[in-house]
């Protein structure tokens, strides 16, 4: 893991003038429950145990997995009180508020749902390792799979196919070290979520962790470290387990019918600074967090319709809850087969299926495309897409009656959103058969051939935009401008696009289809995908195009160093389309990663009271950051004051003070490696410093990183908090009670 060495900086002692109060007064906002979750960060208040409430209708069974190493135990990773104190803030937040509660009991249980572990299972990393063939490390796990490209260190999505054996139902969280985040140069982060459900066949060795890849492979939590993580940690990504999105993401939240929500930015959804809702980010110490109503009643009928047909739960009985549907829909597909496709025309699938209980609802029938050898076909215009980026196929469905029999049901794509190359390729097709969200059934493969002739021997002059791909060349290691790149030639027959644009793109793939990532927006797909492309506007109605280049730099493709064999996939699209696509032979290219250039990220800034330092009590402000490109060169990270509305707070005597004369404080650090992670970075201000009259004050800390005088990054969002400023004699005595109830800490 990156670490940096931090020097604190404290000027000599200054005579204590003044003292605080800290006040906590807030109210409730008007649905939900809430809870101060970082109130239970220091140690001796972990819980040891979750208590769910037994009122709640819906109770999971979790098992925490930690994967330990050499260097890290299973306890310095994820403590058991620490896990079951993240678990019993999450269940005081997924419950009704506390009069809400009072109507329920055993005979009316509450439509809510709680959390009880069954079991922690600690592993070490060689094991995890050994089942999933590739080096995982504990330290460095990178999250969404989104390791550089060329890295073999397995990602959350990997780590999420492995469950307990004979347990693989059972709600998982997963504990390591480090999370790594690339698109934000390595920033280490609190913990993710699965946000959706697949289908495929299970499989796997019988170990004490298994491996799966049905629907169940990427459900799952995984958390960082306790020291780096907030205390709502596993409470906000069970959120996302059951299908809350960030609270600022308002056209998810609307579609789910969640609309008691504050209408602020990221990190400030709510109006008043002092609460916050558990799927916004940024809540911070001394922050209420809360579950709305809509939020709590969405994820209720999430668990209990569509999570508990892959997870295992606990119902309680009686009559509190809706009642089930008076028959779960289920599927039949008996077979699946396809007309031999014309060369170049359309592909039509055809599956013979039933449906039982879904007289008058809505749903779907959806068909996926990949090679024979299981590899998916992946889409590039998102005409014909999944989700996931393959391509696929979908029609509606409305059964007519109880138990509906579909003899034929045909799924037509057009041949050219296969986006194949000319030849002869032997393909497969799964279909699904879907309700809502939920598939009731899933086909095994379906074999057929799909053949792409070349450009016929003369064009017309009319009809659809079509190209073909005559020949394509690489140059691995051209070079320009400073720097070596790949280049792609293509040589093109376009017709009937006469005076209109076409853009050739390039996208890269090592040889068994792993798409090489973009992790800095120079050259990106809208997937984000590294990629390259180029426009031309055809001259004739038949125009071939000579060597119709594309150029990319190495270092864009962000590879691990090394030696790769890479391919480029190309596209040729108009007016949003692909017509023609092809991929370029293998070539050999070096890995060259981008230059570390100096940069900062701050993660996030929180206040703690009644600390001492040089003789005088004060505040320090905690900043997690990142700085790049910085290795062994001291920076200053400063913390400015504002009041809440953010308004500037001046200085008076020169102390603690920028050159324009604004309160502030900073520390020096230097960063021991070129993307070095700092995950407490303290900053002590003492009191008086503020220059506050007397009253209760509501006020901010904004932060940022410097190398001299060039800003590296800034975070603009205020940390808040609130400090009550008296006379000296009073501040004093108030101080020592303070002091007294934290037990002196």
């Amino acid at each position: 893991m990156n670490t940096g060495r931090i020097r604190i900086i404290v000027p000599a002692a200054a005579i204590l003038t003044a003292g605080l109060v800290f006040s906590q007064a807030t109210s409730r906002p008007p649905a939900g429950n809430a809870i101060v979750p970082e109130d239970f960060r220091p140690a001796d208040r972990w819980q040891a145990s979750e208590s769910p409430d037994s009122r709640a209708e819906l109770l999971f069974p979790v098992n925490v997995v930690r994967i330990w190493s050499d260097e890290h135990s299973a306890d310095a990773i994820a403590p058991a009180e620490w896990v079951r104190t993240q678990v019993l803030i999450a269940n005081r937040l997924f419950r009704l508020s506390d009069s809400d509660m009072a109507g329920f009991g055993p005979n009316r249980p509450a439509p809510c749902l709680q959390f009880r572990i069954n079991k922690f299972y600690d592993v070490h990393e060689s094991e995890v390792s050994e089942i999933l063939g590739q080096p995982f490390d504990t330290e460095n796990v990178y999250g969404a799979s989104a390791a550089p490209n060329g890295s073999s260190y397995i990602g959350t999505r990997e780590l999420r196919t492995l469950k307990v054996t004979d347990e693989e139902d059972y709600l998982t969280i997963y504990c390591v070290w480090s999370l790594k985040n690339p698109d934000e140069f390595r920033a280490e982060f609190g913990g993710e979520s699965n946000v959706g459900f697949y289908d495929r066949v299970p499989t796997g060795p019988r170990r004490v962790l298994t491996r799966v890849t049905s629907v169940r492979a990427i459900l799952g939590v995984v958390g960082g470290r306790q020291e780096g993580a907030f205390m709502s940690m596993v409470a906000h990504e069970l959120g996302h387990y059951f299908g809350l999105p960030h609270a600022w993401e308002r056209g998810p939240n609307s579609e789910r019918g969640i609309t008691d929500l504050g209408d602020g930015p990221q990190g400030r959804v709510d109006s008043d600074p002092f609460f916050a809702n558990l799927m916004d980010y940024d809540a911070g110490p001394r922050i209420a967090q809360y579950v709305a109503k809509s939020q709590l009643d969405f994820a209720y009928r999430f668990a209990r319709d569509r999570a508990s047909q892959f997870v295992r739960v606990i119902k309680t009985g009686g009559g509190g809850a809706p009642p089930p549907p008076a028959e779960t829909p289920t599927a039949n597909i008996d077979r699946v087969w396809v007309d031999p496709p014309a060369a170049g025309g359309d592909v039509a699938v055809h599956v013979r299926f039933s449906v039982r209980g879904m007289r008058g609802q809505k749903g779907d029938a959806v068909a996926w495309f990949s090679w024979k050898s299981g590899e998916m076909l992946k889409d590039f215009d998102g005409q014909y897409r999944s989700m996931a980026g393959q391509v696929s196929v979908a029609s509606p469905l409305a059964p007519g009656y109880d138990d509906t029999l579909y003899e034929d049901h045909v799924l037509k794509i057009p041949g050219g959103q296969l986006h194949l190359a000319q030849g002869t390729h032997p393909l497969s097709v799964v279909v699904g058969v879907f309700r809502g969200d939920a598939m009731l059934a899933v086909s095994p493969p379906a074999g057929f051939s799909y053949t792409l002739e070349g450009a016929p021997t003369s064009g017309s002059t009319g009809g659809e935009p079509a190209a073909w791909f005559t020949d394509l060349k690489v140059d691995p290691a051209a070079s320009a401008q400073g720097q070596t790149w790949v280049k792609v030639g293509a040589w093109l027959t376009v017709d009937n696009l006469l005076g209109q644009e076409v853009i050739l793109q390039a996208r890269y793939y090592f040889p068994d289809g792993t798409p090489l990532r973009d992790f800095d927006g120079a050259f990106r797909s809208a997937d984000g995908l590294a990629m390259a492309e180029n426009k031309i506007t055809p001259l004739y109605q038949r125009t071939n195009v000579t060597d119709f280049q594309v150029w990319i730099p190495v270092p864009q493709l962000h590879l691990v160093p090394g030696t790769f064999n890479v391919q480029a996939r190309l596209t040729l699209v108009h007016a949003g389309k692909a017509i023609a696509s092809a991929g370029s032979p293998v070539f050999t290219v070096a890995g060259a990663p981008a230059a570390v250039s100096k940069s900062a990220v701050v993660q996030s800034v929180w206040v703690t009271h009644n600390h001492q330092g040089g003789g005088q009590s004060g505040l320090l402000v905690h900043v997690n950051a990142v700085i790049n490109g910085c290795q062994n060169e001291p920076c200053t990270v400063v913390a400015w004051f504002h009041d809440a509305a953010g308004n500037r707070l001046k200085d008076f005597d020169g102390q603690y003070t920028t050159q324009d004369g604004q309160a502030s404080a900073s520390i020096s650090v230097t960063p021991l490696y070129p993307s070095a992670s700092f995950t407490e970075i303290q900053i002590f201000l003492p009191y008086a410093q503020l220059h506050l009259a007397n009253g209760l004050h509501h006020l901010g800390a904004r932060v940022g990183v410097f190398q001299g005088a060039t800003m590296l990054g800034k975070r603009e969002e205020l940390a808040l908090f609130q400090v009550e400023w008296r006379g000296q004699d009073l501040a004093r005595s108030r101080a020592q009670r303070a002091m007294s109830a934290s037990g002196g800490r």
